[in-house]
């Protein structure tokens, strides 16, 4: 029986999908939470993924439809 994956692992194998050609169509960006070292305003499409090692702020793009991965948050301040 195979065993789930981890977040770490999960960002590696969407990377090499990606290098690949397969597994995404190409409108979605995979964003590593981790890597982020300043603000970021996601976009339309982004995958967030990972956790934040630094205390940045994350807004998302009016409009835009983000996907969590995993599907945990810490906090969410919402702004109008």
């Amino acid at each position: 029986m195979l065993s789930p994956i981890n977040a770490e692992q999960d960002i590696f194998v969407q990377r090499c999908l990606r290098e690949l050609g397969m597994g995404y169509d190409g409108d979605e960006n995979i964003v590593d939470l981790s890597q982020l070292t300043s603000d970021y305003v996601a976009q339309d499409g982004d995958v967030l993924t990972g956790s934040l090692k630094a205390e940045v702020m994350i807004s998302v793009a009016d409009g835009a439809s983000i996907t969590l991965k995993p599907k945990s948050v810490v906090r969410l301040i919402w702004v109008k």
